[in-house]
């Protein structure tokens, strides 16, 4: 068992033999994580080098996910479909007023920080953007395009990785480069 200091976080290296260990991270800002590996082929100083930062990160993290939902991500791949791939049912010369109300709403979705509040109102998206300054007989178009939007839109959700997951892929950065150093001096 090896306990050592990186920054401000404790870390606890426990070598069980037979390709087999544990590690135990402690950070008085981030909290407590450990994993154990019952089938590395390495030591652990060797397997953690080996390994990348999102399965040391997801290792880590056990049951708990490392990515969250992004509201600016999500509304930039609605805002992508829209451009790419609604071109032809909303150009940017017709509905004007109502493609001003649409602009406006999704901003208004952005400010929305969970996936469920984001599905609900883009189910409901369809309900009052219309804009009655444009021809009234476009009312039915527009409401068809709006229609492609609001469908399936949990297909647009994209996704971060959370602060903690962060941290703890540069942690995996840091422990790799000084165990290492540690080899290479040895």
């Amino acid at each position: 068992m090896e306990n050592f200091k990186l920054d401000n976080t404790d870390i606890i290296i426990m070598d069980e033999g037979e390709g087999k260990g544990k590690i135990i991270v402690s950070d008085p800002w981030m909290g407590s994580f450990s994993t154990y590996w019952g089938a590395m082929n390495a030591t652990m100083k060797e397997f953690i080098c080996n390994i990348d930062k999102y399965y040391f990160t997801d290792k880590m993290l056990g049951s708990s996910s490392g990515r969250e939902f992004s509201p600016k991500l999500t509304m930039r791949a609605v805002r992508r479909h829209i451009r790419m791939e609604m071109n032809y049912e909303l150009p940017w010369y017709k509905y004007r007023e109502s493609q001003k109300e649409l602009r406006k709403r999704l901003r208004d979705i952005e400010t929305h920080d969970s996936q469920e509040s984001f599905v609900s109102l883009m189910y409901s998206l369809n309900d009052d953007v219309f804009n009655w300054e444009d021809n009234r007989n476009d009312e039915k178009d527009f409401q068809s395009a709006l229609e492609l939007l609001s469908i399936e839109p949990w297909h647009f959700i994209e996704t971060e990785p959370t602060r903690t997951a962060i941290w703890l892929q540069n942690l995996h950065t840091k422990l790799k480069k000084q165990f290492e150093s540690e080899m290479v001096s040895a």
